[in-house]
């Protein structure tokens, strides 16, 4: 081909290339059109290639909307880019705002109670204001949570909870479900739970949240079968009975039985509690709750007296209440009794033999005999004008041994009487002639 018609096809192209250029209006912001999204939409091109591409229907370069995704002015989809779904614009060209979702969580208390009941609670907001439809909230619980009953409008599959529900532009709503722990869980353990919220043309939200656990054990001591009282050289019998009331597990139990050496000393105990000395421990080691164990003991008093017999027990940590940690008990022991000396009895005197009993010769002579080693009062002398007694009267005087005073006194009377009667029959025997 010769210069002239080579010269002649570029100036047939560079005519083409104007009057296309003429016939597309500029994009918004005064930009080109980006042919590479190709036609507009609604144009009655049916080919990028055909006449009307290029004299076609007035076209728009789309621009990204919320939510990562392009459109054009009719909402067709003509680029998509990474990020959650958009809903498409209204037939009015006004872009519809996506309803804005989010998630929270509470696992209460905090910490949790190791073995005891906790509460969790999962949150939806829609914090748009476009109502949400189709809410899907999943939570996916800790492996050491045991989920309880589940609210209305949830489903359980393992460990993962998922709770349907729609809400409206700025409401929320919450659904909770007690969960539990085992009482064997270690002190201290995180306990991770994650939530997600979703729905059709919404923004998606999650959440995680971490609490610890902690171990809390009540442990009680209670010391039974002491006596009150325990006689010399008797033993002190006595048993101990730690029990752990939960809730969780107790850990490193040990039990305390001191004894004070100067005064009692252990004499039997189990063979799990070695003695050190006057005291014994037992090393229990981790308790369950509701668990027990008995142990007997046997103390021997060395002295009289009130005697206290104290014990304890002792955890690895975690208890609330220590009051009952502590068990006593007194027991009085009897003094040993005297040594009892033998009292001989006196020999009896045997009696002198006699002839005669007293009663034999107080007939026989009229006098009553003598009695030995008596000492007899002399008789006071006889006053003048008086009448000499008669001649019995001047034996011996009655003794006093076996005769009562009242007859005593009789005796005397009887004889004064007839003394004076003697005397008055005398004078009367003189007077007369």
């Amino acid at each position: 081909m010769g210069r002239p018609g080579f010269a002649a096809i570029i100036a047939l192209a560079a005519l083409g290339t104007a009057a296309w250029a003429a016939t597309t209006p500029p994009a918004p912001g005064g930009a080109a059109r980006d042919p590479g999204f190709g036609p507009a939409p609604g144009s009655a091109a049916k080919s990028a290639m055909g006449p009307s591409w290029l004299v076609g229907a007035p076209t728009y370069r789309p621009e990204r909307e919320p939510g990562g995704r392009w459109g054009g002015p009719e909402g067709e989809l003509s680029g998509r880019r990474d990020g959650p779904a958009a809903p498409r614009p209204s037939g009015t060209g006004t872009p519809r705002v996506p309803a804005n979702l989010h998630v929270t969580q509470d696992l209460a208390p905090d910490p949790v109670i190791i073995g005891g009941e906790a509460v969790y609670v999962m949150t939806v907001t829609n914090a748009g204001v476009t109502d949400a439809g189709g809410v899907i909230a999943t939570a996916v619980l800790d492996r050491h949570l045991t989920p309880g009953r589940l609210p209305d409008a949830c489903s359980l599959t393992g460990r993962t909870v998922t709770c349907g529900t729609a809400l409206p532009a700025g409401g929320s709503v919450a659904f909770e479900l007690p969960v539990g722990t085992d009482p064997a869980l270690q002190d201290g353990t995180s306990l991770v739970n994650r939530a997600h919220v979703t729905a059709p043309d919404a923004l998606a939200g999650e959440d995680e949240l971490t609490t610890r656990a902690r171990a809390v054990a009540e442990v009680e001591v209670r010391q039974e079968g002491t006596p009150q009282e325990v006689g010399h050289g008797e033993r002190i019998p006595y048993r101990l009975t730690v029990t752990n009331h939960g809730p969780s597990r107790a850990a490193n139990v040990s039990l305390h039985n001191p004894a004070d050496g100067d005064r009692a000393t252990i004499a039997e105990r189990p063979a799990e509690c070695p003695a050190s000395g006057s005291a014994s421990t037992c090393p229990l080691g981790p308790l369950a709750p509701g668990e027990s164990r008995t142990y007997a003991f046997s103390l021997t008093p060395h002295v009289a007296g009130p005697l206290t017999i104290c014990a304890s027990v002792t955890t690895g940590g975690g208890e609330k209440n220590t009051e009952d940690n502590h068990a006593c008990a007194e027991t009085v022991v009897a003094a040993a009794e005297p040594a009892q000396e033998s009292i001989e009895e006196p020999e009896e005197t045997p009696e002198p033999a006699s002839s005669a009993s007293p009663d034999k010769e107080r007939k026989s002579t009229g006098h009553e005999p003598d009695e030995p080693h008596r000492e007899r009062d002399p008789e006071p002398p006889a006053a003048a004008g008086d009448v000499p007694p008669p001649a019995h009267h001047s034996s011996e005087t009655l003794p006093l041994t076996g005769a009562s005073m009242w007859m005593l006194g009789l005796g005397v009377a009887v004889l004064l009487a007839i003394g004076l009667l003697v005397r008055f029959f005398s004078h009367q025997d003189r007077r007369t002639p």
